[in-house]
């Protein structure tokens, strides 16, 4: 007899622990795991012996595109408290670990340095961590500058700034390094505008996507007094870097070879979306660059992978944080709707889970339940959104709600294949949307509405994929926080899938993060949702 094996994902043991536990023990597991917590906690005793002792010697730090630590007279005690200052746990290791995979090719540690002799090579985001331990043990720590420096350019901000955005300016002018958190529709990329005028420097943007490139050019237009043409790009086969202001795509500069002399000559660097900057190839990008100042702009830096330590290595710290700008004074509902939606009969919910999607798109009776919800929010005079991570559901969905609306209202498709004019076209109907025109409803994959889009008279927002990663579900209900004249009120039409473990488990996910939001869950009464955000809301209690 041949027995065919198969390593379980995570999605897989959710599905395990769904079906053989009562729902009780289902509850969100926390995120920071105790293993890998512990881990770091170890490293810690490092650090703790360490400012046990005096030290009056003192540590001589190189500052250019990174730390170069001089180390050759520096006592093995804070020679490892150097290095443990760049070094974290590797939630992959111990990940691989619960599950009783092989960990042997995945190191338990990761170190964002290097050692070269007597010296080690830091992230620049440590000098705050080198400058804290030399004054804790007494010593001295001499800084040598080697940065380039360069001439103060004329750019003048032509904008206005808000009160909050204001205030997170005044905060990060303070610091050579660091990262802004600010939720979607704050302004983040008014504010690094400002940031340009503010420092008078060269400056580089970096981006990981090319719509949010062209988004930048046309920002830096509209708030900063320049000459068009001395905006420069360097993404894909567009490679006319100016020198003054230039907007590149990360992916490109990653293989660019011989980059040093094209990334010597800025004097600021500012990071949109930074939290993506732990990509090895990203961060190799970022390790070669001079610059005295960075600014890291994210809306959500903690990433799924856990492994946002990188960002804040290269960055710098978290200096400020925004609050919500445009959700202030709004009414936030979710409205749980159950589907009657399950696996065809005689499969098995351990399907790989892309098979497990491919039924779930097919449902027609999950399709009619989406439809009908979009088709209330246009007879009510909403804006809804719709989001899949499927093309080919957002088509099902058109060809279902267009079939309830027929010409009532005009649908907005967004995929990541369009070209630049065909979604130039789809924006300028939007912002041409006055009180007299032809409703509308936007469709779009999570990837492209997820970063640099900007709608603000959404108000409605349709999952009609499931999602548990707290960060993506915060960037898409962002898009509804927006301010837009007339918005009192916004709704989450989020899509539980009772009949299994997995989209069970994503759920109670997803209701954690909409409680964090300040959104009020709503279902009808006596459906399995309401046991399932009494016990969770009941578990937050407990645990708060």
């Amino acid at each position: 007899m041949v027995f065919f094996w198969r390593r379980l994902s995570p999605e897989d043991i959710d599905v395990i622990l769904a079906r053989h536990l009562p729902l009780s023990n289902l509850l969100e597991r926390d995120s920071d795991d105790f293993e890998l917590s512990s881990a770091d906690s170890i490293m810690d005793v490092v650090l703790t012996k360490t400012k046990e002792d005096d030290f009056e010697g003192v540590i001589e730090i190189e500052l250019n595109d990174q730390l170069y630590v001089n180390t050759q007279n520096l006592p093995p005690n804070i020679v490892a408290s150097l290095k443990r200052s760049a070094t974290f746990a590797n939630p992959e290791f111990f990940k691989l670990q619960q599950m009783r995979f092989s960990t042997w090719k995945t190191p338990r540690y990761i170190f964002c340095g290097s050692t070269n002799g007597n010296q080690i090579v830091l992230p620049r985001g440590n000098l705050d961590f080198c400058k804290d331990l030399g004054e804790e043990l007494g010593g001295e720590v001499i800084i040598h500058d080697t940065r380039p420096k360069f001439r103060r350019k004329r750019i003048k901000f032509k904008g206005e700034l808000r009160t909050d955005q204001k205030k997170a300016v005044k905060e990060m002018v303070k610091h050579d390094f660091g990262v802004l958190v600010a939720p979607p529709g704050v302004g983040k990329t008014v504010i690094g505008c400002y940031m340009i005028a503010k420092r008078k420097l060269s400056t580089l943007v970096l981006v990981h996507r090319k719509p949010l490139m062209d988004q930048w050019i046309d920002r830096i237009g509209d708030f900063l007094d320049i000459d068009p043409k001395e905006i420069g790009s360097f993404g894909g086969v567009r490679k006319k870097p100016k020198g003054k202001i230039d907007v590149a795509m990360l992916q490109t500069l990653s293989k660019l070879e011989d980059s040093s002399d094209f990334l010597s000559q800025y004097g600021q660097v500012i990071i949109d979306e930074c939290h993506h900057i732990p990509a090895v190839s990203f961060e190799e990008v970022l390790k070669k660059i001079p610059a005295k100042y960075f600014l890291g702009l994210t809306a959500t830096p903690i990433r799924k992978d856990g492994l946002q330590a990188i960002l804040y290595m290269q960055c710098g710290p978290i200096r400020y944080e925004m609050e919500d700008y445009g959700a202030k004074n709004l009414q936030k509902r979710v409205l749980v709707r159950e589907t009657n939606f399950r696996l065809d009969q005689g499969i098995s919910e351990q399907l790989p889970i892309h098979e497990i999607w491919n039924q779930l798109v097919e449902c027609s009776e999950r399709t009619e339940l989406i439809a009908s919800d979009v088709e209330a929010c246009i007879n009510e005079g909403a804006f809804p959104l719709i989001i899949s991570d499927r093309k080919e559901h957002l088509v099902k969905l058109v060809d279902a709600i267009s079939k309830r609306l027929k010409t009532r209202a005009e649908p907005l498709l967004l995929v990541g294949d369009m070209g630049k004019k065909e979604r130039q076209t789809i924006f300028e109907k939007i912002e041409a949307f006055t009180s007299d025109s032809k409703p509308f409803y936007v469709l779009s994959t999570g990837s492209l509405i997820g970063e640099g889009v900007d709608l603000p008279m959404l108000d409605r927002l349709i999952l009609a994929t499931p999602i548990s990663f707290k960060g993506r579900l915060k960037q898409y209900v962002g898009r509804l926080h927006r301010p837009y004249d007339g918005k009192k009120s916004v709704r989450v039409y989020d899509y539980l899938d009772p009949e299994m473990g997995l989209t069970i488990s994503m759920f109670k996910k997803r209701i954690s993060a909409y409680r964090n939001m300040g959104y009020e869950v709503e279902s009808s009464a006596g459906q399995k949702v309401d046991r399932l955000v009494f016990q969770q809301d009941l578990f937050s209690e407990f645990r708060a």
